[in-house]
């Protein structure tokens, strides 16, 4: 299912969260393995694309920079009154586009030179923001899920036009954990996509941003699904 296709059903019916993958890797069979209604890569080639300043062209959805309260190689830096300016310059080139902005970390990046927590980051930003088509994102990473649902309630209340999660991962690998987060993620956000489908070549070296092949959904060499895969695409054939 296309961007479009799966926007216009989940938003029509009401029924579930678009579910798509942050492929790390660009192995785009994966997405067929996983069941993916979307995919995101970081990149204005994206099946939803993520731009870092004016984009060089428009699309039904844009997502607006990342991370930008992390540090660098994690995250895009940029302080809340620079990107609010952004996001004015993004809605001059495409004034249909639907803007999914903030697209924060949840965590607090002060102690090593980054910024504020995500929720702090976008109470900050949000008064500055005028304008009128866009929806919020965030991303979260746990062992469990119940620690970033309550860190994800807690960035819902800044968020009446609605949320996506645009990257997510269980960094136990523990299968258990993720199918819980999916079934919150379903009936609480409008958009959620998991971390990701490979996080390194076979055989290859961890790139400095990577977290850990527990977040892998497909292995690296073999090809087949793994344990937090499976889950993954069970639930999205639903």
């Amino acid at each position: 299912m296309n961007l479009l296709a799966a926007l216009t059903l989940a938003f029509a019916l009401g029924t579930h969260a678009i579910k798509g993958v942050a492929l790390a890797v660009p192995e785009m069979g994966d997405l067929t393995l996983l069941n993916a209604e979307a995919w995101l890569n970081w990149s204005e080639t994206g099946g939803v694309p993520m731009t870092y300043g004016v984009p060089s062209k428009c699309a039904p959805v844009l997502i607006v920079s990342n991370e930008p309260n992390a540090i660098a190689l994690y995250g895009a830096p940029m302080y809340p009154i620079w990107y609010a300016q952004l996001v004015k310059q993004v809605r001059a080139k495409c004034p249909d586009s639907m803007l999914v902005i903030g697209n924060v970390s949840i965590e607090d990046w002060r102690s090593v030179g980054g910024q504020k927590r995500g929720y702090e980051w976008l109470a900050e930003l949000l008064p500055m923001v005028d304008d009128h088509n866009y929806i919020v994102g965030a991303h979260c990473y746990s062992i469990t899920a119940w620690w970033c649902i309550a860190q994800l309630r807690e960035i819902k209340t800044l968020a009446p036009r609605g949320l996506w999660v645009t990257e997510y991962g269980i960094t136990s690998g523990d299968p258990r954990e993720l199918k819980l987060f999916m079934q919150w993620l379903d009936r609480n956000v409008d958009a959620a996509y998991i971390y990701t489908n490979r996080q390194r070549p076979c055989n290859g070296n961890f790139q400095g941003w990577a977290i850990d092949d527990k977040v892998s959904l497909v292995d690296t060499c073999t090809g087949e699904l793994t344990p937090m895969g499976k889950v993954f695409s069970e639930w999205n054939s639903k």
